[in-house]
């Protein structure tokens, strides 16, 4: 089995999803002095999360994404606009996909992929935030720290 490895840091990874297989075999991908991984089941309680702690990728699982429809990518993004999302659904060819993708999904991955791809995919939504935390957060652009209170969202809606 692949595992996930990063050259500098560890990789903040926030699983959003009410199956807790993900999280089961996200641990089983990931190095894990290389990981620390939050596990939470709703959209309120990530959203919770993001105000508290900083997150270099989540990975959401596609049911919670539709029953709040697109609102929850985008709340995410505008709490932490850095935080790269991957979603997690079983049908990858479907109109949900696209508009997970239009509404600022790094990537969208079938549950059932090799899981050395959803290694790779993860590997990358870490590179590109971490490419856009040293080109952005030195030139006064979003930085890599909590949002500052009056910046966050509502969450009616979710």
């Amino acid at each position: 089995m692949s595992q996930l490895m990063t050259h500098d840091s560890a990789v903040r990874i926030l699983v959003v999803d009410d199956r807790p297989d993900s999280t089961r075999t996200l641990r089983g991908l990931i190095h894990p002095r290389k990981i620390h991984v939050t596990s939470v089941s709703t959209a309120e309680e990530a959203l919770e999360r993001l105000d508290h702690q900083v997150f270099d990728v989540a990975l959401v699982g596609a049911a919670l994404v539709e029953r709040g429809a697109a609102p929850l990518l985008e709340l995410m993004r505008r709490v932490q606009p850095l935080l790269q999302v991957v979603v997690l659904t079983e049908d990858v060819a479907g109109r949900q996909a696209a508009a997970d993708l239009k509404h600022g999904a790094f990537a969208v991955v079938a549950r059932t992929e090799r899981p050395a791809l959803l290694a790779a995919k993860i590997l990358n939504a870490h590179s590109v935030r971490r490419f856009h935390v040293q080109n952005l957060g030195a030139g006064g652009g979003q930085s890599d720290q909590l949002p500052n209170p009056s910046t966050r969202r509502s969450r009616a809606g979710i």
